[in-house]
């Protein structure tokens, strides 16, 4: 509950605060994962200068951020996350399956579970923001079907989505995968939407 978690003055982007509690391997995470860095890094820069132009309800197109090798840059940024989250899970003991996760990583091919939306939120719209929610998930049989998680840089703000179900019309709207072959994308307003 986020009453009761108190906000930390982060002074940089080394702060130990943003931090994952789980370390990958020194070469994974230098070499192997680098480009998946990057490109969330661009994209990110791109997005935040958005949000302070856009208040949601938009769309944008990849071609704007990435004008080459649009497609093969995005599945880096979806890498990025399933990287992220993947040290999410294995950190907090979350009952879930990571070997599809490294596979994608070390293959460099999407994760077949994970969505991705993004928008923002002008509700910290003074404030320094960098953090993560804590994982809300479901579970059936012990097993989690379903967890729903944000990462969030001042007014930006990403949700990803783990399903191993299929996610309906309606749950994939405003989602993105790299296997809808789309580069074009909704920017939500998280203070309406959400």
């Amino acid at each position: 509950n986020s009453e009761n978690l108190k906000n930390k003055r982060i002074q940089s982007s080394d702060s130990k605060f943003i931090k994952s509690k789980t370390r990958i391997c020194g070469n994974c995470n230098s070499t192997l994962t680098q480009p998946y860095d990057r490109a969330w890094e661009k994209m990110s820069k791109w997005l935040q200068a958005y949000s302070h132009t856009s208040h949601g309800g938009h769309q944008f197109k990849a071609k704007s951020i990435f004008p080459y090798d649009t497609k093969k840059q995005l599945l880096l940024v979806h890498l990025y996350f399933v990287k992220l989250f993947g040290m999410h899970i294995c950190g907090d003991s979350i009952p879930i399956d990571l070997s599809s996760f490294s596979k994608s990583i070390l293959e460099t091919k999407s994760q077949q579970q994970i969505y991705l939306r993004f928008g923002s939120s002008s509700s910290g719209i003074n404030m320094k923001v960098v953090g993560m929610t804590d994982l809300d998930t479901e579970l059936v049989d012990g097993v989690v079907v379903r967890a729903d998680w944000l990462y969030i840089v001042d007014r930006l703000i990403v949700s990803l989505c783990y399903s191993v179900r299929d996610l309906s019309p309606r749950g994939k709207k405003s989602r993105w995968h790299p296997k809808f072959n789309t580069s074009k994308f909704s920017f939500l307003d998280y203070d309406e939407e959400v």
